[in-house]
Parts: C-alpha cells; sequence; structure tokens
C-alpha cells in the first residue's frame, strides 16, 4: 500500500473541492489477476492457508482509508471491480456477494464510516443477481470500453435498483485513440441519470503508449476539453456540494 505517500494529495484535493475514488484490487492466491476457481475458504476464513495475507491487505487498506476518514473526506470506493469478470473473486453471484460481505462488514466492524460502496460491472447487466442487498451498495457502476456493445444491456440491468449510476471505467479495449466526446454523448442520449463517469484507457496498460495518446489527445486536448466543457459536465469549481442546500421535507 502506498497510503502514505498517496493520502496527502487525496486530502488536498478533497479541501479544495474535489471527489475522491478509489479502486482495490486486493491480490489473490495465484497472483494479481487469480482465477475464479480459487478456493475461498483459503482466503476468507480465519484458518486458510491465504487469509493472514489478505487480511493483511484488508489492514492495510483500512489504515489509510482511516487516515482519510480522519481528515474529512469521503471516498467512493470501488473494490473488487468487474463482478462477472475473470478476478478470484468473480465466477458466479455466490462467491461475489461472500467476498464484499466479508470486506464490508470488516470495515464496518474497523470503525470505518466514509465510504460510498461502489458495485462495477464486467460488461454485463448483472447487478442484480451479484449485489449483496441495498445496504451493502451505495452506487452501481457500468464498467465499459467505447468499443464494447454492452452499454445498453450493463444499464438496462442496473435499472429498478434504488440506487445511483455512474460509469466507472471507460476507454477504449484495444488502446486506440478515440474522441471523448463519445462519453458525453453516451451518457446524454443513452442514459442520462447517469452521475458521474471515470476514464480509463487499458491503452496505457497493454499498448505501451503515453495517457495522452491514449486518450484522444488528452485531458487538454481538443476532445478532453470539449469533453470536461460540455454544458452536461460540471467540473469541480462549478460546484460546492458541502453547502448543498438541505431538501425540503
Amino acid at each position: 500500500m502506498i497510503w502514505r505517500e498517496l493520502n496527502p494529495v487525496l486530502i488536498d484535493y478533497w479541501k479544495k473541492g474535489g471527489l475522491v475514488e478509489l479502486h482495490f484490487h486486493p491480490i489473490g492466491p495465484s497472483g494479481i489477476l487469480g482465477t475464479p476457481k480459487e478456493n475461498l475458504d483459503a482466503i476468507l476464513n480465519s484458518d486458510g492457508a491465504f487469509n493472514a495475507t489478505y487480511m493483511a491487505l484488508l489492514d492495510q487498506a483500512v489504515a489509510g482509508l482511516k487516515n482519510l476518514q480522519d481528515n474529512g473526506v469521503v471516498v467512493l470506493w470501488r473494490p473488487i471491480h468487474d463482478f462477472a469478470g475473470p478476478f478470484w473473486w468473480g465466477g458466479s453471484p455466490d462467491r461475489h456477494r461472500r467476498v464484499w460481505k466479508h470486506m464490508f462488514n470488516y470495515f464496518k466492524g474497523k470503525g470505518l464510516n466514509n465510504l460510498l460502496w461502489v458495485l462495477s460491472c464486467h460488461p454485463s447487466g448483472q447487478h442484480r443477481a451479484y449485489w449483496a442487498g441495498p445496504q451493502y451498495v451505495d452506487i452501481l457502476g457500468l464498467d465499459w470500453a467505447v468499443d464494447w456493445p454492452t452499454f445498453d444491456r450493463a444499464v438496462a440491468g442496473a435499472r429498478g435498483l434504488g440506487k445511483p449510476l455512474a460509469i466507472t471505467q471507460s476507454g477504449e479495449s484495444n488502446g486506440k485513440i478515440f474522441d471523448l466526446n463519445i462519453i458525453i454523448n453516451t451518457i446524454r442520449n443513452r442514459a442520462p441519470e447517469v452521475t458521474f463517469f471515470i476514464e480509463f484507457s487499458t491503452g496505457v496498460d497493454f499498448a505501451g503508449v503515453g495517457w495522452d495518446q491514449s486518450i484522444g489527445s488528452g485531458p487538454s486536448g481538443p476532445s478532453g476539453s470539449a469533453l470536461m466543457n460540455d454544458p452536461w459536465v460540471i467540473n469541480r469549481g462549478e460546484i460546492d456540494f458541502r453547502n448543498t442546500p438541505t431538501p425540503r421535507p
């Protein structure tokens, strides 16, 4: 964990009016990605062979999150993402719900109360099947690449559960340059209830190109500037969410 180096940046950003989102991808017994065939008893049970390692990871996360809590920072917390994906916590609704509830209850027992829990899919519309229940989830996320024909199905699967929706990963799955306006145009035309989006380019990881080249000339480039100045996008300097008026009864 690098929270001691990371948190000062997050705290400063929060104090300047920003929102903090953290994605947590804990390692499994067979590596970073793991496999849905991992033995969960070995990971989650107190006598399991990998339990001490896994709990140490959780404790490091707790320490970092508690430091943010002590500084008044609310965190959009997106752990064990892509619930139907190829990672060790995936494979079936029962597996994912077990890992999710274990982490949620452990963090709650440690006194953390500054987290908004974000459940994100890959790229199916199976939120209803995978989520642990309304008391365990605050926001439903869609992990979506602009070249995947799965957006409408994912949105349909997340609707009707009484939780806000967000695009929690977006990019181009093959690492190609694309027009960032696709993101906000998709929200505007096909899912106007989406509350926020996160640009995540797999091109950085797999194509070996720089961030600017992988997201369409970068945030300061033509498409990035157009995206951030679109009338549907609210930037940090345009809202003070800490002083929002109390809703009328």
